[in-house]
Order: structure tokens, then C-alpha cells, then sequence
């Protein structure tokens, strides 16, 4: 999902700017989703319908409220909907919502058909992708980044997620489920969980245990997912579960990314917690003209790593 109102506009204790750099984020995936699939040949499955933000309960309407807040202080466009007219968009969803929101600046991107062709479009470039390397075994100083094979670089990039320093490890449970026509047809935020239709599955997401970083996805996890779905949307009843898995997300004290040097060879690009696809492109321009050009404009200059209590001195 790319979702910077849903992820931003309202989010509570979050960086004050993460919402600007969400948005500067979304505003580029047009034109790399036109250069990728064209180096590529490959789909990525880039939709822009708008995505239906809604509230079963009072607590998941204030959250929309502060979202419609945060849409309405700049200027981005929202359209509130009651039961009725949600229920009519989505005949999928149950008619008796507390409220809802569509949100036409988030869309989404199918992430796994998005990393197939950035590997192939990397390749046709003659860049080596190596895997099993751990960043640990990587030897930075005055001369330069050694890597476990022995070669030489000039700054070496730390984008290792929840290992990565600042970091805390944010376990979420997944789900895919056969598509049908008990599902909806676009993206359905509610509450911390959504469901997100592809060409070949609907995925519902995602658990939140802070601290953990296992890869269990046993019973209980996948229950409570099911449970909070089928309040919002009845035909879930009747789905197959033909996947399961755990990520972890990294997370900051602000729920904003660290993008920045630490030392003279090392570069931090991380804790970009639920928004690292979304922020991915961005991102890469943020570090490239850091570190080929030494600039970087004050939006991504709010993000460096030595802000005040982020990382623990």
C-alpha cells in the first residue's frame, strides 16, 4: 500500500513532517513505475484507485477524523462517506460502518511483482545482487569499506531494517486469501489492519507486536486477523487461507526513517516502519545525491539520524 494519509495524516506521536515525506514519496511512484516496467518488461501491478478508509467502532472513527484532519490542513482531497454509501462502493463490506473515508492519494503497487523487476531491471545493468552477506562482517574505516570478499567500497549503505541502530523490531502477521466475490474490489483500510486485492490473492494484514522478530505465524495470529475482518467484511467467513507469513517492521521513537550519515563511510537509510515501499524511491534519491552530490533539501535533512532522541547516544 502506498498510504500516506492513512499511515501520516493522523498518526499519533509521529515525526511532524513524516506526513510531507510520505507525500513527496507517493508523488514519485508514477514516473518510477513508467521507468521500472519499462527496464524491465516487467508489470508491476500499479493501481491508482482510491482506497476506502473505514471505522467499525468509535475508536476506529476518531482515527478517521484525525486523518480527515490532517488531509484538510493541506489541502489534499478526501471524501467522507457514510454506511450507506460505503456499503454501495463496497457491497463486500457490512452496511452498519460507524463511518468512512476515500482517500484518492492512497493507492497501491503489488510489492513482490515490484521487487521482481527491479532484480531484473538491475541486472540488465550489470549490477550484482549477492545474498547471505551479513553486515556485521562488513569492516568500514579511513581506506574504505572491505567487504567479506575481500573487495573494496567507498561508503557502505545500511538499510538492514529492524537490525539496524534506533531500531525496534515490529512483528506483523499476514495473510493471503483465494480472491472472491465475498472480498473487496480495492484497498480497505480499518483500524491497524487492512485488505488489499491483487491479480492473484487478497491479502489481510497485518498483526503489531512491538519487541518481536520471530517468523512464527501459528493459530492465535491468523484467528484474530480473521476475527477483526469479519466484522468489517461478513464474506470472510467463507474464504480459503492459501498463505501465511511474519515480517518485521523497524520502528523509530517517531515512526519516522533515519536517513543519513553515521561516520564518514557509513550511511543510514532505515526505520521507515509501515511506509517502506511507499518511501523506497524517495529514498533512493535522498541517499544518491547525499552521497554522489553531498545535497539533500531540508524535508529529507529533518530526517537525519542524528535528530534528538532517536538513536541512544
Amino acid at each position: 500500500m502506498l498510504a500516506p494519509a492513512y499511515e501520516a495524516a493522523g498518526e499519533s506521536g509521529a515525526h511532524p513532517r513524516l506526513f510531507d515525506l510520505c507525500l513527496a514519496g507517493a508523488a514519485i511512484w508514477p514516473e518510477m513505475t513508467r521507468r521500472l516496467e519499462t527496464e524491465s518488461g516487467l508489470s508491476i501491478d500499479y493501481r491508482r484507485q482510491p482506497t476506502l478508509a473505514v471505522a467499525g467502532d468509535i475508536s476506529q472513527l476518531h482515527h478517521l477524523e484525525r486523518i480527515a484532519g490532517g488531509c484538510r490542513q493541506r489541502g489534499l482531497e478526501f471524501e467522507p462517506l457514510d454506511a450507506r454509501a460505503a456499503h454501495a462502493l463496497e457491497p463486500a463490506l457490512q452496511p452498519t460502518l460507524a463511518g468512512a473515508l476515500l482517500l484518492p492519494s492512497d493507492v497501491q503497487v503489488d510489492n513482490r511483482r515490484t521487487l521482481a523487476a527491479l532484480v531484473r531491471a538491475l541486472s540488465r545493468r550489470g549490477i550484482a545482487l549477492r545474498t547471505g552477506q551479513d553486515i556485521r562482517d562488513v569492516e568500514t574505516g579511513p581506506a574504505g569499506v572491505r567487504l567479506p570478499d575481500g573487495q573494496m567500497a567507498d561508503v557502505l549503505v545500511d538499510a538492514t531494517g529492524w537490525r539496524a541502530a534506533g531500531m525496534t523490531p515490529v512483528k506483523g502477521v499476514a495473510v493471503a486469501l483465494a480472491p472472491g466475490p465475498d472480498l473487496p474490489g480495492r484497498v480497505v483500510r480499518f483500524g491497524q489492519h487492512y485488505l488489499v486485492p491483487k491479480r492473484d490473492r487478497v491479502v489481510l494484514g497485518a498483526t503489531v507486536r512491538p519487541g518481536e522478530s520471530d517468523s512464527d505465524v501459528s493459530g492465535p495470529a491468523v484467528i484474530s486477523l480473521i476475527d477483526s475482518a469479519e466484522r468489517i467484511c461478513p464474506g470472510m467467513a467463507a474464504t480459503q487461507i492459501i498463505e501465511r507469513w511474519a515480517g518485521v517492521r523497524p520502528r523509530t521513537p517517531d515512526l519516522a526513517p533515519l536517513i543519513g550519515w553515521q561516520g564518514t563511510r557509513r550511511y543510514l537509510a532505515g526505520g521507515h516502519y509501515r511506509n517502506g515501499v511507499l518511501l523506497a524511491p524517495l529514498t533512493g534519491e535522498i541517499v544518491a545525491g547525499h552521497i554522489l552530490e553531498g545535497e539533500r533539501d531540508q524535508l529529507a535533512a529533518d530526517f537525519d539520524p542524528g535528530r534528538r532522541g532517536v538513536i541512544p547516544a
